[in-house]
């Protein structure tokens, strides 16, 4: 790994956190919307938990794919791409985010438009 770079953990650790942000300034009239986000935090977390993507030691994913640069760097990339969006569109609604879950991380495919 790149000593500049950051950890696969920290990074799956500050986007979970903001994640459960974007889920605490949903309004809690829009029932619709918080639903869609809390569900999409939960297989964010679960996705996390099963691939160890919060821990950072011999267990961590990034451990277990210490060897294959392409991976971690494909991850890296998913997941800080995941929160600069995030970031960007904290007005973003719980289809969007699944879109942005599902697309960045889970199948590891890219939008139109991104690189």
């Amino acid at each position: 790994m790149n000593s500049q770079a950051p950890s696969l953990a920290s990074l799956s650790s500050e986007l979970l956190v903001q994640v459960q942000e974007l889920c605490l300034c949903t309004d809690r009239d829009a029932t619709e919307l918080s639903t869609s986000l809390n569900d999409a935090s939960t297989r964010f977390r679960m996705w996390g938990y099963n691939n160890h993507a919060f821990q950072d030691d011999q267990t961590s994913l990034e451990y277990q794919i210490r060897e294959a640069l392409s991976l971690q760097k494909g991850f890296r990339q998913r997941l800080q791409d995941l929160k600069e969006d995030l970031a960007d569109c904290e007005f973003c609604t719980g289809f969007h985010f699944l879109f942005l879950l599902y697309y960045y991380v889970i199948s590891g495919r890219h939008i139109i438009g991104h690189h």
